[in-house]
């Protein structure tokens, strides 16, 4: 019978695709090449244009020589890569540097290769004298490209390595393969290239192929496949399949009623120095046996030691080095067994540097910063840095460059900023395992300036108080002091005025001339020295006014005991306080005028306040609460400060000075709530009150859980349990951040959400989402909500097979036109007022909000959304100034669409919706120079202020009559 299969024609397989390179390393190819090689090279990446491209190579080569000028003197003998028979690719050059420390670097297809200094690493250089000689040992197909050598950044040589000249090497050895007696037994191995010449041994002799040995190979000329029919126990032993310079080896093994293994090897892995038994016992005495490694027999000269107990078998390594490591066979008549030694070795670091890396590394803010890490190992190594467990390289750490050298790894940073603060790590990876050390990098600064605006007031003979805030960046270091400087106007020099503790945020300066201008500027002071100065606005020191004319005295009563006048105060009471009335007289028809009293008619204590003050404030917990109030009377009268009706309690500061007192809370918490009065009494016990309410509140509560779900597909929408705080009627609104498997930091996708749900739009199949909720108010953000469970929708796996249309495409242009247009509103003061249609057009139009015919385009108290066509305009908390005719105009190239409605606003309001919107009290900057704007009088003082001011004057002649003047 013929066998046909022998008689097919092999056929070679398709040729493996070329790994694609840059047109730039195609230029640097043409540079290195010979010019017998142009044409071969033109063709193999496409380039038609030869003059062209002589022109160009022209060029380029004088800018390279231009550039490698910088470096080197000269370059010679350049040999292009060839593969030795022991499959080594080498590369060589001469080069006369112009500085021998000049760094050289090794590059394939466009990306830094670590290369060593001996055969043990893959990629490697022997330098002997100006001779540079290049190695790549082990290849691989994926070892095949363009290799580049440059001199510190410039490019000095270029060569390729083509896959077609990397040997075939063996992808899936062959294995051990068992058969019983008179059985068939078949050996596989793959190669990772066609190889014609592939030869099949038998115990390292080349095996005849007979009726016996079977050898097939696959179509495509990767996978060889022996056949050994009817074996014998003549036919165990070892075979191979070699490729001239790799080769695979495995076992026959015979199986037969005989003795076997009851406990075979095992796999070991042990540390590199460290000791190792490999154990074995057979069921049966079949002799001493032998012991192989990767398929040769050891002896006692390669450092082991073998022993027999019994039935039990050992193979003793008392130091296992690298070598060592491999697959180990025991053999012992028709048995065999085999384990696999593994060899830890990791890359290791000093301990005298992990011991260093303890303490925080600390640079000034704009020098240069490299970090420079030891270590040894025998391996090629990966070093990787990250910060905040995201790799530098290619993250936000702009111009971080991660170098890999001969024993060590740096971290270089061009110029250090704070953001670059914070912990670091590095890992050291090879194939013997890994490493990992931290290291914490400090960057201090100068502080930023402090937060301003920085308040002015100036309160009379008080004089000049400034207030501040705390800087939000203090560069790293303590506060120590604070450094207040002023200037005069139009002078030049600062003068330092006083030096502020660091927990103090306000100064008076009462070192101050009436009637000038000054301007002021503080700076936070540390062990760095000063930072940045938040400055002022220039201030104007009043001088002294003198009061103006009362009104004219009117006569009330006369009689013989005297006579009644009264007046009303001036208006104006000039930069000081009214002490009281002097009074004149002077008969009728005469020019001459007499003191009636010696003595002031004293003026009733009274607060210094106008339209412009408010009944109540608010302030955050924490912060300075500081209150000023003036007020005038004829002699100091006795100030007393009052909260609940009940004496203030320690923590509250007050100090009172000529018409002027104050309240000072350094650091208000919520108990300090309540309502505020100071009482004025003079020596005649006449009292006038001034009262206002305090509200300390905190930043909102965090708001409840977050429930996602899909209401439409491809968005995700997102609802949360609203923050506590809206159940007291709190001003809130929502941020919502969200990040997403292919981005780390969190992104913000809307702010100032008044309801308790968002829709994101956009969301792609296969990713993950994360989804994050803040409360926020006038007094701040919350602690944020987090989803416990990332959004993910499945990837869809279908393919989706779509044919070619021969006719053309349809024209989908249209204008603009309102599916849903407008509708009137009518609504409550203080409720929210949403407007929506719905718009179609092509192109998308352009969509404009309008009010009485005026653009809304960046008003303050509306905004509008624009989904999908879907267009709306939200006023949170309408008022009856937002009553009136509103218009919508959607406008694309093809025309425009106008859509109009009306809102209508009742005069009374809802009351407090659901939003807490509606009034609100405005927050008190921390150490604000005057009480709110709006703050109401008592009816006591009201009175007494209206009241006209009256003096009786007694007479020893009733029928006195005269002339008054008021002073």
């Amino acid at each position: 019978m013929m066998d046909f299969r022998k008689m097919l024609k092999k056929r070679s397989p398709p040729p493996a695709p070329e790994k694609k390179i840059e047109s730039e390393q195609v230029w640097q190819l043409l540079m290195n090449a010979d010019r017998k090689d142009y044409e071969k090279i033109c063709l193999k990446y496409g380039i038609v244009d030869f003059r062209g491209m002589l022109r160009k190579l022209q060029e380029m080569k004088k800018e390279q020589e231009d550039e490698m000028a910088k470096y080197v003197s000269a370059i010679s003998n350049l040999r292009h890569i060839r593969v030795t028979k022991e499959g080594v690719a080498t590369f060589d050059l001469e080069l006369d540097l112009k500085d021998l420390e000049s760094k050289i670097h090794l590059y394939k297809d466009g990306e830094m290769v670590p290369y060593g200094f001996n055969n043990q690493t893959k990629h490697c250089l022997r330098r002997l004298g100006k001779r540079y000689h290049f190695q790549v040992q082990d290849l691989c197909p994926e070892d095949a490209g363009l290799y580049q050598v440059k001199v510190e950044d410039t490019v000095v040589f270029s060569t390729e390595l083509e896959a077609g000249a990397i040997p075939p090497r063996v992808v899936v050895p062959l294995a051990e393969a068992h058969c019983e007696e008179q059985g068939d037994a078949a050996f596989e191995c793959t190669l990772s290239k066609p190889c014609p010449d592939a030869t099949w041994y038998f115990q390292h002799r080349p095996l005849r192929l007979t009726d016996k040995y079977e050898a097939i190979v696959s179509p495509d000329g990767l996978t060889h496949r022996l056949l050994v029919k009817g074996a014998r126990l003549s036919d165990r032993g070892l075979y191979s399949l070699g490729t001239g310079l790799h080769t695979s080896s495995a076992w026959l093994v015979i199986e037969g009623p005989r003795a076997h293994f009851s406990q075979g090897l095992a796999d070991m892995e042990v540390r590199q120095g460290e000791a190792t038994t490999f154990s074995c016992t057979l069921t049966n005495d079949l002799g001493p046996g032998a012991w192989f490694k990767d398929g040769v027999k050891l002896t006692t000269q390669d450092g082991i030691i073998t022993q027999q107990d019994g039935l039990v078998h050992r193979l003793h390594i008392a130091h296992v080095q690298g070598p060592q490591a491999g697959k180990y066979t025991f053999v012992a008549g028709n048995q065999q067994t085999e384990a696999t030694l593994t060899i830890q070795d990791p890359p290791t670091i000093p301990p005298d540097v992990t011991e260093k890396l303890r303490e925080p590394l600390v640079v000034k803010a704009g020098q240069p910063v490299t970090v420079k890490i030891p270590f040894q190992s025998r391996l090629p190594t990966q070093a990787t840095w990250r910060k905040d467990g995201v790799e530098v390289v290619g993250s936000s750490c702009r111009g971080a460059r991660v170098v890999l050298g001969d024993g060590c790894t740096r971290l270089c940073l061009p110029s250090a900023t704070r953001k670059d603060s914070g912990p670091y790590s590095v890992t050291l990876r090879s194939k013997g395992g890994s490493v990992q050390v931290d290291v914490i990098l400090q960057v201090i600064d100068k502080p930023q300036p402090p937060q301003g605006p920085l308040e002015v007031q100036h309160y009379r003979r008080a004089g000049v108080c400034l207030c501040w805030r705390p800087p939000k960046e203090d560069g790293g270091l303590t506060v120590e002091r604070y450094m207040v400087e002023r200037r005069q106007a139009g002078r030049s020099t600062w003068l330092t005025v006083g030096e502020v503790p660091p927990d103090h945020t306000t100064f008076t300066d009462v070192s101050v001339e009436q009637g000038r201008k000054y301007t002021y500027r503080v700076r936070a002071v540390t062990s760095e020295g000063p930072g940045e100065a938040l400055e002022s606005e220039e201030v104007l020191v009043a001088p002294e006014d003198l009061p103006g004319l009362p009104s004219p005295p009117a006569i009330l009563s006369a009689s013989s005991q005297g006579i009644t006048i009264t007046w009303t105060a001036p208006r104006s009471r000039g930069s000081g306080h009214i002490l009281g009335y002097l009074m004149e007289k002077c008969k009728k028809g005469s020019n001459t005028w007499t003191a009636v009293n010696d003595q002031l008619v004293p003026v009733c204590p009274r607060f210094l306040v106008d339209s412009s003050t408010k009944d109540s404030l608010t302030v955050r917990a924490g912060d300075t609460l500081r209150v000023p109030v003036s007020f005038e009377a004829a002699s100091m009268p006795e100030v007393t400060w009052l909260k609940d009706g009940l004496p203030l309690p320690r923590r509250s500061v007050t100090t009172t000075q000529d018409g002027f007192t104050q309240l000072l809370i350094p650091t208000a918490n919520l108990s300090d709530s309540g309502r505020y009065a100071v009482v004025l009494r003079d020596s005649q016990g006449k009292e006038s009150t001034h009262s206002f309410l305090v509200r300390v509140a905190a930043r909102p509560q965090a708001p409840g859980p977050i429930h996602l779900q899909e209401n439409v597909p491809g968005t995700v929408t997102v609802q949360w349990e609203p923050s506590p705080d809206e159940a007291q009627g709190v001003p809130l609104h929502y941020t919502v951040l969200t990040h997403s498997s292919s981005h780390g930091s969190w992104q913000e996708v809307a702010d100032r959400v008044h309801t308790n749900r968002f829709t994101l739009l956009g969301v792609l199949p296969g990713r993950e989402y994360h989804f994050r909720v803040m409360a926020k108010s006038e007094l701040g953000a919350s602690t944020p909500s987090d989803t416990t469970q990332p959004w993910c929708l499945p990837r869809q796996r279908d393919r989706l097979t779509v044919e070619p249309q021969c006719q053309r495409d349809p024209d989908l242009s249209q204008k603009p036109r309102f599916l849903v247009g407008l509708r009137t509103h009518l609504l409550p003061r203080g409720c929210e007022c949403r407007m929506t249609c719905a718009v179609q057009g092509s192109p998308r139009p352009h969509v404009t909000w309008f009010k009485n015919n005026q653009s809304l385009q960046g008003h303050e108290a509306a905004y509008s959304t624009d989904t999908l066509g879907v267009c709306s305009l939200v006023i949170p908390s309408v008022s009856p100034e937002d009553g009136g005719e509103y218009k919508v105009v959607a406008e694309n190239p093809l025309g425009q669409a106008v859509s109009t409605a009306t809102l209508i606003v009742l005069g009374n309001p809802a009351g407090p919706s659901r939003r807490g919107q509606g009034n609100h009290e405005p927050l008190l900057t921390p150490g604000e120079g005057r009480l709110p704007t709006g703050l109401s009088m008592g009816e006591e003082w009201l009175s007494a202020h209206k009241r006209a001011q009256m003096w009786t004057c007694s007479a020893r002649r009733a029928e006195l009559v005269g002339f008054f003047s008021i002073r």
